[in-house]
């Protein structure tokens, strides 16, 4: 089944995949001023987004089609800010 990745909160905050396999998966993260804090870092909920849906997508081409789920914690994950 072929899945557009690009899509739906992936394209709202910005996450674009660049490459999904089984053995790899790569995505960026275009940083604008609507995902910014007041402070101008990038806001905890964007990153924890943007790690989530890395994670499930990872999970989801390597597991066979059940119901699946991603524990995910918040642990080390700085802001970035821009300069």
């Amino acid at each position: 089944m072929k899945i557009d990745w690009n899509t739906g909160l992936v394209a709202h905050l910005g996450m674009e995949f660049l490459e999904v396999t089984p053995e790899r998966i790569v995505a960026r993260l275009k940083v604008t001023d609507k995902l910014l804090t007041t402070t101008d870092t990038v806001h905890g909920g964007t990153l924890m987004a943007f790690a989530d849906t890395v994670g499930a997508t990872a999970t989801s081409v390597n597991l066979p089609p059940v119901v699946r789920g991603v524990e995910l914690r918040r642990i080390g994950l700085a802001g970035a800010v821009r300069f």
